[in-house]
Parts: C-alpha cells; sequence; structure tokens
C-alpha cells in the first residue's frame, strides 16, 4: 500500500496494450436521379478485433416506395424504385465489435419523362399517360412530344418537325424530320 499524499511507485510484469477499437469509417453518395440509381459506399477499418470481420448492409429508411437493393451487403450497388419522390437511406457497417452507420437522403425519379416534367413544371408523375398528353403551354405539342424533340413544356414555340417533299429519282417523297432529346432514353421514336 502506499501512503496518502507521497509519491508511490509501481512495477508491472506481463503487460499488454491493446489499441482501442475504433468505429468502421463510412463514406456514401449517390450517384444520378433516374431509377435505378447507384449507391456508392465506402467503408474502411482500423482492423480490429482480430481476426478482422467487416461487414456492411444498405437499408432503406424512408420514401415514397420501396427501394430494391442490388446486393444490400456490398459497398456499392444499386437501387431501383417506381415511384418519384425523397428518398433516405443508410449504409451500416460492423466489424464485429463496433456498429456505425451514414444516412443519405435524395430526390430522384422513375423514369427520364417523370424528371422531365418535374422540371418543366407542367404536370407529375401521377399519371404519366395522361400528362404525356396534355399540353401545358398550348403550342399545339404535348408534353411527350415536347419532351421526345426537346423543347421547353412552359414556352409555347412552333413544332421543330420538318415536313418537306423530297425528289429521288423521279419520284417524290413526303419527308418528316423531328430532332430528337438525348435525355429522352425511355422514348422509341
Amino acid at each position: 500500500g502506499g501512503t496518502a499524499g507521497v509519491l508511490n511507485t509501481a512495477k508491472f510484469s506481463n503487460i499488454t496494450v491493446v489499441p482501442l477499437n475504433k468505429a468502421p469509417v463510412i463514406t456514401a453518395a449517390v450517384v444520378g436521379d433516374v431509377s435505378p440509381v447507384s449507391f456508392d459506399g465506402t467503408v474502411t477499418d482500423d482492423n480490429f478485433p482480430l481476426p478482422v470481420s467487416l461487414t456492411s448492409q444498405w437499408s432503406q429508411i424512408g420514401g415514397p416506395d420501396t427501394i430494391v437493393f442490388g446486393n444490400v451487403s456490398a459497398a456499392d450497388t444499386t437501387g431501383a424504385f417506381t415511384a418519384s419522390g425523397s428518398y433516405a437511406v443508410r449504409l451500416q457497417a460492423s466489424d464485429s465489435g463496433v456498429v456505425s452507420f451514414r444516412d443519405l437522403s435524395f430526390t430522384a425519379y422513375s423514369q427520364p419523362f417523370a424528371k422531365w416534367l418535374d422540371q418543366n413544371n407542367v404536370g407529375n408523375e401521377a399519371n404519366l399517360l395522361s400528362e404525356g398528353n396534355l399540353d401545358a403551354d398550348g403550342d399545339g405539342l404535348v408534353n411527350l412530344l415536347e419532351y421526345a424533340e426537346g423543347t421547353n413544356g412552359t414556352v409555347r414555340n412552333s413544332s421543330p418537325e420538318v415536313v418537306e417533299l423530297t425528289s429521288v429519282s423521279t419520284e417524290k417523297y413526303l419527308r418528316l424530320s423531328m430532332p430528337r432529346n438525348p435525355a429522352a432514353t425511355d422514348v422509341v421514336m
């Protein structure tokens, strides 16, 4: 025993210093805003406890529709859904001793046309078929055609289509030329 107020010394033998186990470090991002989106996750650890057993898992914590993950156990995966809106997901990681997580919130669209409707303020995706048949700006071009051709659905503009008679040898043919919106990957022309 020691005496109070007096410096005491102790001698130890066979001591092992074990580092503290730190929680896995997670970074995560959403790539894209049209279904399916990519989830880009990275999980790093301090390699404790031994043996190292690092696992990760994605889960949905909010949104208007169920996200179908490509592989919930992979740090990099995909997520598909059928309704546009605000979503929240979580990437959780465990090193068998400590669990950590990172939450992500994002807004995404079920398909490119739904994104165009929202960004042009000409409708919503409640019923894409009926929204596609509306003419929001009253220029005679329905929303779906404005989207497919790359024109603005809120500005009255003349039709970008070119109709002409073309001669081939001695015959005349009707030729219809339409511009194509490269972002309209969900429309076949």
